[in-house]
């Protein structure tokens, strides 16, 4: 194993947590967001809530099962930065579908 691709891996998957707590408090405020202004009339309230949820969870859905492959990779001396990065695009899709939800719901 080449020590520039471990520490390359461990900085990505550090970065891509740092990213992921962000993400995850803009899906916090999201939740504030739709409980203040999600009126029965105008808002279908639980998928309104999924969506959020969506949009909480997206960077870990993400970053959870790849950082875990790219340990796997590390452990058996394969390169794996790539395999961390993979995480980010995941993750911003995910978070997108989660918005979607969320404005289809009208909230």
């Amino acid at each position: 194993m080449r020590t520039g691709d471990l520490v390359a891996t461990v900085l990505v998957l550090l970065l891509l947590a740092l990213v992921g707590l962000f993400a995850s408090l803009v899906g916090v405020a999201g939740v504030v967001d739709v409980d203040q202004n999600c009126r029965p009339e105008d808002c279908t309230r639980s998928v309104a809530f999924l969506g959020t949820a969506v949009v909480v969870a997206s960077p870990w859905l993400a970053l959870l099962p790849l950082g875990a492959w790219a340990v796997v990779r590390l452990v058996r001396r394969r390169s794996a930065w790539w395999v961390a990065l993979l995480a980010l695009p995941l993750g911003v899709l995910l978070f997108v579908v989660g918005v979607l939800v969320v404005v289809v719901a009208g909230g």
